[in-house]
């Protein structure tokens, strides 16, 4: 989606990548978390802040920053499993 619409600066889609690397599986197997929506979420987001960065004008250059401020909204926690005390 993003390419058909928008330029990216160098690093953004291995930015991309980490991101979706470090969500726990706990989250995406989860049964409250929509993928697609999710995804979609993001999306706008990102769009959103190059949007307001660029101020509309000329072609909109999607950054790593854009989706780090983007992506500090989606923040996930690891469960961490003990046997029967606090660690």
């Amino acid at each position: 989606m993003i390419s058909a619409d928008f330029q990216m600066e160098d690093g953004f889609e291995q930015r991309v990548s980490e991101f979706f690397a470090s969500i726990p599986d706990e989250t995406i197997h989860g049964k409250t978390f929509g993928n697609g929506r999710f995804v979609r979420n993001l999306y706008e987001r990102v769009w959103g802040k190059a949007l307001a960065r660029s101020g509309g004008d000329g072609v909109i250059v999607l950054t790593v920053a854009d989706f780090d401020e983007a992506s500090q909204e989606f923040q996930f926690e690891k469960k961490r499993r003990g046997i029967g005390f606090e660690y």
